[in-house]
């Protein structure tokens, strides 16, 4: 299973600075905490900085921008809620949190991955798309991937697409993860998902009053591990 964690930095602090601190204060905790502990431990650890978003307004929980999308992937369930309770993470990774996240806007989601498509050069690409949407608590399977399923086939421009669905209930039902080349290709894809996924799924009923974020943003393999898709398509 892979755990999604997305917020906001914490109030006085820079992107840069965020930036920053996640990467080569948090992460290295985070590998040390791989390398101590690897059994309760992450099994494969990525962090996606964003440089820009779009989102829907409105007072809804994903409603504004964010700053972050960060990934750990642990073989179930009670490994993942292992790891919030081991002496490593109470001691040294739980405090530092506070140094860089504002605690308020945090969301996690439990998910299981689905390979939608992918090609071989997806490993040269540094950015990605990261579109998390509520649903409408009476949208089906059926009639959301009835549009879903169409207008993301027919966008262009990612070398990998892969939709994570949730295993819990939270503000967020849906995630589509775009691999794309460079920054303009990732502004050329949001926008296109927002016109022809979001919109039409709006139109229709579909979303929920959450709201959505679309996050672009630079992603970082800290810890490579081992990664299996659980349904592939």
């Amino acid at each position: 299973m892979k755990l999604m964690i997305t917020g906001r930095r914490r109030a006085g602090q820079t992107l840069r600075a965020n930036r920053r601190h996640m990467k080569d204060v948090h992460g290295a905790l985070v590998l040390e905490n791989i390398a101590v502990d690897p059994t309760r431990a992450p099994h494969r650890y990525v962090q996606n900085h964003a440089f820009d978003s779009l989102y829907s307004g409105g007072a809804g929980p994903l409603s504004m921008a964010r700053d972050f999308v960060t990934e750990v992937w642990f073989p179930d369930g009670e490994t993942a809620k292992a790891a919030r309770e081991s002496p490593f993470y109470l001691a040294k990774l739980k405090d530092d949190e506070l140094n860089m996240v504002d605690q308020a806007s945090v969301i996690g989601v439990p998910c299981v991955e689905r390979l939608i498509a992918s090609d071989r050069t997806v490993a040269a690409c540094p950015v990605k798309v990261i579109a998390m949407l509520s649903r409408a608590a009476d949208a089906s399977d059926e009639a959301f991937e009835a549009i879903w399923k169409p207008a993301t086939a027919a966008l262009n421009g990612a070398a990998q697409h892969v939709v994570s669905r949730p295993l819990a209930k939270t503000p967020i039902g849906w995630v589509d993860t775009f691999w794309v080349a460079d920054e303009e290709a990732a502004y050329i894809l949001a926008e296109r998902y927002l016109s022809e996924v979001i919109e039409p799924l709006s139109d229709a009923g579909l979303l929920g009053l959450e709201g959505y974020t679309i996050l672009l943003a630079r992603h970082y393999v800290l810890h490579a591990g081992d990664r299996q898709f659980d349904i592939t398509s």
